[in-house]
């Protein structure tokens, strides 16, 4: 498994006592993942499936994405998000109240030399985000406002829509890796 038996008591403990660092205004950074367990993540990825380069139905262009199903990875993933997400939102998003199963979950690749994008734009009502390779330079950018680059096992989680519109900065050299998953309200 992704996750060993190990590393989820951990992830369990760092859940309920981690520190939890608010960058900019309704987004958390809770580090949860250890840097063992971001490699095996990113590893997973690299080596088990094939990146694709599409447009969704939205007529959104996204960068290189990978179904979580395809390396075998959604499982570990959907245990995460039905243990932490939804009592993360319920306390931090007053009157939002979501499922614990995310209605799209990805690996997303963005190289150095690419065009920023902010195609994650719209997708749920709240979204979450673990990187698991930064490349010098990555940055997020909230609302054209608030910029900061994540560090590796902070989940990133924010509300989407219309309130916090996120433009994904690629690196100066190597690649920005993570896994993106969108919720929608119950």
């Amino acid at each position: 498994a992704v996750v060993s038996t190990q590393s989820t008591g951990r992830i369990r403990r760092s859940v309920d006592t981690g520190p939890l660092q608010q960058p900019c205004e309704d987004v958390f950074l809770p580090a949860i993942f250890s840097e063992i367990s971001t490699a095996l993540l990113n590893n997973s990825l690299h080596h088990r499936g094939e990146w694709t380069h599409r447009r969704w139905n939205q007529g959104w262009d996204y960068p290189e994405t990978m179904p979580l199903e395809e390396v075998g990875l959604s499982e570990a993933w959907s245990w995460f998000s039905k243990d932490y997400i939804p009592s993360m939102v319920d306390k931090k998003f007053s009157g939002f109240k979501t499922w614990g199963t995310p209605i799209n979950s990805f690996g997303m690749r963005l190289k150095s030399g690419t065009e920023p994008t902010d195609s994650l734009e719209g997708k749920g009502v709240v979204t979450v985000l673990l990187p698991l390779e930064i490349g010098p330079g990555t940055q997020l950018v909230f609302n054209d406002i608030c910029v900061f680059t994540p560090k590796l096992g902070d989940v990133v989680i924010f509300p989407s829509r219309f309130t916090h519109r996120v433009r994904f900065v690629p690196p100066k050299e190597g690649q920005f890796v993570t896994i993106a998953s969108f919720y929608n309200e119950k």
